[in-house]
């Protein structure tokens, strides 16, 4: 079964190797919301201090979650799930241990009420954070154990399709985060993909999709 650390790798902010691991994380997360048929906006980056990083904006199938809220719930999970998983495998990390960056980590236990675990308002956009979000508003009683089996789904998932991990990343990878110097010097990184291109890439490579009935579409940035 799989166990919780308290914070991210140091591997994942090595620079050198930041933007790779970024790049399998965002193609995990990209995978799953394209096989649960999530709308898909837009691969963009952005930066923060000196740390480059990027993320797919994406939101559920309304359709799916009026009529199944947990199955919404769930989907939304183990969407989140699979970026830190798809980074760790792609760093080389054990795929067994799941990031909860919670205070007082040293005393949080299986036996730990889920309304009793706090986090530091910058973590509060992190994965599990909001996985830890998604559990509260299903009642779940049993957390500990709820993400650890979500976390097993998703780590079969994609072992069975890793291959179309590598290959989203390496396209994500074609796409420079900087137009020019000016914005390499001042941080601010305008390199985006469209989701009809995120969405025609995961179908040229023959990304799976659960059910026919919800296919991804794109939608306008924000």
């Amino acid at each position: 079964m799989p166990g919780f650390v308290p914070a991210d790798p140091a591997e994942f902010f090595d620079p050198a190797r930041m933007r790779i691991i970024n790049a399998h994380h965002e193609a995990g997360h990209l995978l799953l919301a394209y096989y649960f048929g999530f709308a898909i906006s837009r691969y963009a980056y952005r930066q923060f201090g000196r740390d480059l990083s990027a993320f797919v904006k994406n939101k559920m199938n309304p359709e799916f979650t009026q009529a199944d809220a947990a199955f919404a719930a769930m989907a939304e999970t183990q969407k989140l799930l699979a970026g830190e998983l798809a980074g760790r495998i792609n760093a080389g990390i054990s795929a067994e241990q799941i990031v909860l960056p919670v205070k007082d980590f040293a005393a949080v236990s299986r036996d730990t009420p889920l309304r009793k675990l706090d986090w530091e308002s910058d973590h509060k956009g992190h994965d599990t954070i909001r996985v830890l979000v998604i559990a509260h508003g299903l009642g779940v009683a049993e957390w500990w154990g709820w993400i650890c089996e979500q976390h097993a789904e998703v780590a079969n998932f994609l072992r069975v399709h890793w291959d179309k991990v590598e290959r989203l990343a390496e396209r994500i990878l074609t796409v420079e985060p900087y137009s020019n110097d000016d914005e390499r010097r001042a941080g601010t990184p305008s390199g985006h993909i469209e989701g009809d291109d995120l969405i025609r890439w995961c179908r040229e490579i023959g990304c799976p999709v659960r059910d026919s009935r919800f296919t991804s579409v794109s939608y306008p940035a924000s």
